[in-house]
């Protein structure tokens, strides 16, 4: 792993790196969305998914030819989770199909800790905290915003660690059962 990979590192282990246009974080990626805690939320529709689907939805964001950047999540070195950032004034339809409005430089983040051993560690908190920090100094984001379901508890128990603040309730863009799953804005203050 080269430095100029690392994104984001804490001093204390965890680091995030671009996420790589190659086989190996593919299938990461692919084993974590197959497991049950992961695909709850990240395929309430179970989707069938294979390395060809992963590569064609992923991809892009690890090319940066997509307004999304693509990382992995860390721990000592050894991937354990998947992180994205984009900004929002480049999702402004989906802003808009979801209900909510933000201010111009707010960023999202998406995340899960894939590694079953990693889970309730407080990686996920530490993670977008680092990502909200290296956001804000090297992005010159306003502040960060993401939606979550309202029913991931264990997610916005890290995300309020994180800093983040339920804002409003808003109807996600992805579905469970074939509808729109009700969430909550959480943003910074």
């Amino acid at each position: 792993m080269s430095e100029q990979d690392i994104l984001a590192d804490d001093n204390q282990g965890l680091s995030i790196r671009r996420m790589r246009d190659d086989a190996d974080d593919y299938g990461l990626l692919l084993r974590w969305l197959a497991l049950p805690h992961v695909a709850e939320w990240w395929n309430p529709e179970r989707e069938d998914l294979d390395l060809n689907t992963i590569i064609d939805r992923y991809g892009p964001a690890t090319r940066s030819e997509d307004s999304a950047t693509a990382c992995i999540v860390q721990v000592s070195g050894r991937p354990i989770g998947y992180i994205q950032f984009y900004p929002w004034d480049a999702e402004v339809v989906e802003m808009q199909e979801m209900g909510f409005d933000l201010p111009a430089g707010y960023w999202g983040i998406d995340l899960f800790v894939g590694e079953p051993d990693h889970i309730n560690r407080g990686f996920g908190s530490r993670a977008v905290s680092l990502t909200r920090r290296y956001l804000i100094e090297e992005r010159r984001a306003t502040g960060i915003a993401l939606a979550v379901a309202r029913d991931n508890l264990r997610a916005q128990r890290a995300y309020e660690k994180a800093g983040l603040v339920r804002k409003q309730e808003v109807l996600d863009t992805d579905t469970r059962d074939g509808k729109r799953i009700p969430s909550y804005l959480m943003a910074t203050p």
